[in-house]
């Protein structure tokens, strides 16, 4: 049985389920069962397996390193040695980057890293692992806080299932092993949330201004989350002026703290819509893109929010480093879960509906903008929370051995996901999408005794990554062949050129495809993975 087959036949069985489940009363469960009593065991056997998915052959898949990646890395290490980044830009707000701006959050924790173990495919990845395997435990520990009210099996099953499933989630395991930075922002916000409802549990200002700070973070690591974050921060206000569980000097010194910290973004965005001049001071540099990039599309709301509803349902977007076909993001046939889990907690209330926000906020952001996986990575930890509330209600209503078909499917889902990632032909498709080799066909060119490199085979930001170019020499070397494009094409910076001289030079090094080794017959060849370089 292919996977398509099996997603049919599980998602149709997932669905009878929830449909009986849903007109059933709640079984009487045992109150101490063996998870209960062992569940700091299953956590920390949980914990492990959420670092082993994340970190077995962590440079080998996806191998390689992306263009995003590069960018943001190089630029984490121009800051954490030179104070600017490639541009020239001293601790930005947002970096220019490409022209039309990168999300900095990621880039700042990253050079960090980069300043104590240098520059490598692994440092520029690191702050990426380190938010991936830190997620599932925070989950764990947001869910339990959500669940204080009920029982301590409740509390258990809830956690630790939350906790599991975020730790086997093909898309949260595949945004940890790379460094696109604005992933940064599911693990950002799950934080803050954490952190809210510590805040209104404990009653403590501490909590309520840590997370107001983090809140505001989160607005650095991916900044298109600035269009729904005045709502979000609007509905917290309200409940909790609305419940005065909190004395309002409290709040309104989180919201100083939130106010604080958003202003440099808020700056950023004055900025390049109105079309000023870049604000440098000595802490940050507001920048002015060459051009002020948006993906909202208020007059297609419809069709936004029908393809959002249409990429959870099918999980895939058509760009293998987001989702794996038949795979999906949360496992397809586990989608059936979702609404009723949205209703289970609903009707519920409490502070579970803080989860209900997030996931509102989401589907609006989504419905206003052009989205693919990674652009609306902002909705999965709720999907993945709610998928959880589902089965958890499903489970305790229908006959016990419907959960351990449950589980197993997931259990098939998750090897078969596995199987995929890890072996057969996924490895080699994204690693000559990442550049596999690239980066030791620069090291040895650059090596060379030459003043001339032709790179026209891959992204310039490659070449400053390996390279490892001082930041102010490219900022002073650089030609674009249009300067205020979105993306700028880059013609020379340094000894690099991306354009080809007509006659070939002989004194020169060319870094190429391999399928291109035929074309420079009179040159000496290195060969490595898929990149040679012709000296």
């Amino acid at each position: 049985m292919n996977m398509q087959m099996f997603n049919i036949i599980a998602a149709i069985f997932m669905s009878t389920l929830v449909i009986i489940a849903f007109f059933l009363p709640r079984r009487v469960m045992a109150e101490n069962p063996w998870y209960v009593r062992h569940e700091k065991i299953l956590f920390w056997a949980i914990a492990a397996l959420t670092i082993l998915v994340r970190v077995i052959a962590f440079l080998e898949v996806p191998g390689g390193l992306n263009q995003d990646e590069a960018s943001m890395g190089y630029d984490a290490w121009a800051t954490a040695f030179f104070g600017i980044d490639r541009n020239g830009t001293h601790m930005p707000v947002y970096a220019i980057s490409w022209g039309s701006g990168q999300n900095v959050l990621l880039m700042y924790i990253t050079a960090v890293f980069v300043r104590i173990f240098g520059l490598s495919v692994f440092t520029a990845r690191l702050g990426s692992l380190l938010l991936g395997v830190s997620s599932p435990i925070v989950l764990y520990f947001l869910v339990k806080r959500l669940s204080a009210s009920e029982t301590a099996r409740d509390k258990a099953v809830k956690s630790l299932t939350a906790m599991f499933m975020l730790a086997i989630c093909p898309w949260h395991i595949m945004i940890s092993r790379w460094a696109l930075e604005s992933n940064a922002l599911p693990g950002v916000f799950l934080i803050a949330v954490y952190l809210i409802v510590v805040a209104l549990q404990n009653k403590n200002t501490l909590s309520l201004c840590a997370a107001a700070a983090v809140l505001a973070l989160s607005m650095y690591s991916y900044a298109t989350v600035c269009l729904i974050m005045p709502l979000f921060v609007l509905c917290l206000a309200v409940f909790l002026l609305w419940k005065k569980t909190i004395p309002l000097r409290r709040i309104l010194c989180a919201a100083g703290v939130f106010a604080i910290i958003s202003v440099p973004i808020i700056l950023f965005y004055i900025v390049n819509i109105f079309k000023l001049g870049e604000i440098a001071t000595p802490l940050f540099t507001v920048p002015r893109l060459t051009t002020f990039r948006s993906t909202v599309m208020l007059d297609s709301v419809a069709q936004n929010f029908y393809n959002l509803i249409k990429l959870i349902i099918t999980q895939n977007d058509g760009l293998i480093w987001n989702s794996i076909e038949s795979i999906g993001t949360t496992y397809i046939f586990l989608t059936p879960f979702l609404p009723i889990g949205i209703w289970a907690v609903a009707r519920r209330r409490g502070h579970s509906l803080i989860m209900a926000l997030w996931l509102a906020c989401a589907v609006i952001l989504g419905s206003i903008i052009n989205i693919n996986i990674n652009r609306i990575n902002f909705i999965y930890i709720p999907i993945v929370y709610f998928i959880c509330e589902g089965i958890y209600f499903t489970a305790e209503r229908v006959a016990g051995k419907a959960g351990y078909l449950i589980c197993a499917a997931v259990l098939v889902g998750f090897i078969a996901f596995n199987v995929r990632y890890f072996g057969g032909e996924y490895g080699g498709r994204i690693a000559r999408q990442f550049y596999d080799g690239f980066g030791d066909a620069v090291k040895f060119a650059d090596a060379l005794d030459t003043d001339k490199i032709y790179v026209k085979d891959g992204n310039y930001t490659l070449v400053l990554f390996f390279s490892q170019m001082n930041p102010h020499e490219f900022a002073d070397t650089v030609v674009y062949s249009h300067p205020d494009a979105e993306f700028r094409p880059v013609i020379t910076y340094g000894k690099f050129s991306t354009i080809f001289p007509a006659e070939a030079d002989m004194d020169a090094a060319y870094i190429i495809q391999n399928s291109r080794v035929g074309e420079f017959a009179d040159f000496n060849i290195r060969t490595f993975e898929n990149y040679s370089v012709a000296y």
